[in-house]
């Protein structure tokens, strides 16, 4: 007889029972379950034999054999042989006992297979059990999760569906956690110095990972909101949300910081210090990173360039410090100008937002020199004589033709790649390919560029000034909005040439590690260059020294769960831990209307274009209203294209908000769950002098 056994329970993985099943003849026919074997159940008895507790005949209806002529062969088991146990009671314990000893040997259950011949015990194979140590897809769903304080935490996708939308991977994780978490913990901590902030490491400050997603915190320090809250707070709350989110946050866990006097001094000057510092040294910062050139030359192995690459990761920390200075600042202004702004009105309504949008037009914002570029290209490829050629190409055939003509487009696109190369959707993290590495995106939307018709020059707004306000300002109001106004432009400004910065040193460290993962697969540590992105930059250390086939995969089953998270979609406002929605897309029915928060003056009618993922961009037409979830700098080049920008998550320094303000094109923000309204195809009006958007009839030409 010959057959398995498994040192404990196949289907629970319980250690207390072994499990043998077994057949006549060789094992083949339990192994490939040609038959139905017998299967006897036993119990452990500590140092004795393991006893019978079950036992199943099996209908054992063939057997294997090996026969000198064909070698293994199937033969029928009479029907009286069917009837009996193949094996005795006795062996059966005595095989149980050996199976102990090979487990105790091994230290781990063991799936065994055996025969036994002439009374004589043969074991035959054995691996260790590993099902039941396997992770559940559960699991790995959570396996990064940062702990929550409470069941009834409030977090919020607000600026993360913008900076960091959709899922992360592992070996970017472990980048934002030393480039935001670790370097930039010392100037969050600083910020609210007098509130007695918890400076536990254990925990991410302000950006939780759930289910491999950003997130922000709002429970620790969250402010007041609804009936009774004063007008700082609720500016805060628009500021970040674009909204009045009063009744969605009620359920969830405040927690208001107690303020220490002695304190307040420290943190007012840490403030005031950051407000009134020069902008200068923002430019520097980005030519430093600019000229940051990282190479592997010199070295032989995987494991030089992996130690090459931690070291490298302090390249992250000054751009990182910067951005978070410049954010924390940018929202200061914001506040202040909100506030002003709304005390001369009496209420905080859409008109101050509208009045805000004025205020911040202006200032040298690096994103939206990639509109600008790829307006200036898309004109050149439609009055180049190679355009119907380019138009005919594949996408693939016009990146190839562009990146190697020596005429005026190719050249310019070379510059464009240059300069903006480094961005693009989810540009933080490493995994994501950037437009210098596949401009497919670019190049799709520059056929879009080349076909419309010439851009007409939109009118240029005239400077906002304090004696032009729509409301009526006291001197000291005028005095103070003469003052911050311009610092308050520039820090947009320096946002936008931060972030630039630090995903220029990301894109370095994102081509190393595309080397890296190149040299192991050479080396035979990975089957594939793109499961170096799905292991933590610690477990890449541990698969270089050991070779651990373990980490392999979990590497492959973590890119199948990313697939899958990275679909998830979320509300702006979550109470305890994170669960995706589903979204059933319902449009609603006639011509309607409805609010949101106008962050770019101006007045366009055309097509809705419901894009909720990236993915679908390049269906962007000219003249179309974009109607989206939030967007990044990889939604750029189809700027050009649209007459106007309508986004559910957004505030006065959202992406969306900024580019459309300094392209001249009304933007909404705010309108939670307008993807699901509204169809693409639908005729809208957009006004961003009051934040309304409506669904009207098309003008008859449209129609027919």
């Amino acid at each position: 007889a010959a057959g398995v056994m498994f040192t404990c329970d196949p289907l629970t993985g319980s250690p207390a029972k072994i499990t043998v099943t077994a057949n006549y003849g060789l094992g083949e026919s339990v192994v490939s379950a040609t038959a139905e074997p017998d299967t006897f159940v036993l119990k452990r008895a500590g140092v004795n034999r393991p006893v019978i507790i079950s036992t199943q005949l099996g209908h054992k209806s063939v057997y294997t054999m090996s026969s000198d002529g064909d070698g293994i062969v199937t033969a029928p088991v009479t029907e009286e042989k069917a009837r009996s146990a193949c094996i005795s009671k006795e062996d059966v314990e005595t095989l149980a006992f050996i199976g102990t000893q090979i487990e105790k040997t091994y230290t781990t259950p063991q799936d065994i297979e055996w025969a036994i011949s002439n009374g004589r015990f043969f074991m035959l194979q054995c691996r260790p059990v590993t099902t039941f140590f396997r992770e559940s897809d559960c699991e790995m769903i959570h396996e990064f999760d940062n702990g929550l304080k409470s069941e009834k935490e409030v977090l919020c996708k607000a600026n993360m569906s913008e900076v960091l939308p959709g899922a992360t991977s592992p070996l970017s994780y472990s980048f934002i956690r030393v480039g935001i978490d670790t370097y930039c913990r010392d100037i969050c901590l600083r910020l609210v110095r007098a509130c007695d902030p918890d400076p536990t490491q254990y925990h991410s400050l302000w950006m939780p990972l759930q289910r491999y997603n950003y997130f922000m915190w709002l429970s620790d320090g969250q402010r007041r909101t609804g009936p009774g809250s004063s007008l700082l707070d609720q500016s805060l709350m628009y500021s970040v949300m674009g909204r009045d989110v009063s009744d969605e946050v009620a359920d969830g866990v405040q927690r208001a910081r107690q303020l220490k006097k002695t304190k307040l001094p420290e943190q007012i000057l840490f403030t005031l210090k950051l407000m009134l510092s020069s902008w200068k040294h923002f430019d520097k910062a980005a030519a430093k990173a600019a000229e940051l050139k990282l190479s592997d030359d010199g070295m032989i192995s995987a494991e030089q360039l992996y130690v090459y690459i931690g070291r490298s990761l302090h390249h992250m920390r000054e751009p990182a410090e910067l951005l978070v200075k410049a954010f924390a600042t940018s929202s200061m202004y914001n506040l202040i100008i909100i506030q002003i702004l709304a005390a001369a009105s009496g209420e905080l309504n859409n008109e101050v937002f509208s009045e805000l949008s004025k205020i911040l037009l202006g200032g040298d914002v690096e994103s939206a020199g990639v509109p600008r570029m790829i307006q200036e290209l898309g004109s050149m490829l439609r009055d180049s004589p190679e355009k119907e050629r380019f138009l005919n190409m594949s996408t693939e055939e016009a990146s190839e033709w562009l990146s190697t003509s020596d005429d005026e487009c190719g050249q310019k696109f070379r510059e464009f790649i240059k300069k903006h190369g480094h961005r693009a959707v989810k540009e933080f993290d490493v995994y994501t390919n950037p437009w210098a590495l596949d401009p497919s995106s670019l190049v799709k939307s520059l056929k879009v560029a080349a076909k419309a018709p010439p851009v007409v020059e939109k009118k240029e707004l005239p400077a906002w000034n304090a004696s032009k306000c729509a409301y009526q300002l006291s001197a000291f109001q005028k005095l103070i909005l003469k003052l911050i106004v311009p610092q308050a432009r520039s820090a947009v400004a320096a946002r936008e040439t931060g972030k630039s910065a630090i995903v220029r040193v990301i894109h370095q460290l994102r081509l190393m590690c595309h080397q890296l993962a190149k040299r192991m697969v050479n080396e035979g540590r990975l089957p594939s260059p793109d499961l170096l992105f799905f292991l933590s930059y610690e477990e890449i250390g541990i698969l270089i020294r050991t070779r651990a086939p373990e980490l392999v995969l979990k590497a492959q089953r973590r890119q199948k769960v990313y697939e899958q998270v990275d679909k998830d979609k979320y509300p702006t406002i979550l109470i305890g831990v994170p669960k995706p929605i589903e979204k059933f897309r319902k449009p609603v029915e006639g011509d309607f209307e409805i609010k949101g928060n106008p962050m770019s003056q101006g007045v366009a009618e055309g097509r809705a274009r419901v894009v909720p993922t990236f993915e679908e961009a390049h269906l962007i037409e000219k003249g179309d209203i974009l109607i989206t979830t939030a967007t990044d700098t990889g939604w750029t080049p189809y700027f050009p294209l649209l007459a106007g920008v309508v986004t559910e998550i957004g505030g006065p320094l959202s992406h969306g908000a900024v580019v459309a303000r300094e392209y001249g094109l009304p933007c909404v923000v705010g309108i939670e769950g307008v993807t699901n309204m509204l169809a693409s195809g639908d005729y809208v009006q957009l006004d961003g002098n009051t934040g309304v958007l409506r669904r009207i009839a098309a003008p008859i030409a449209d129609e027919e």
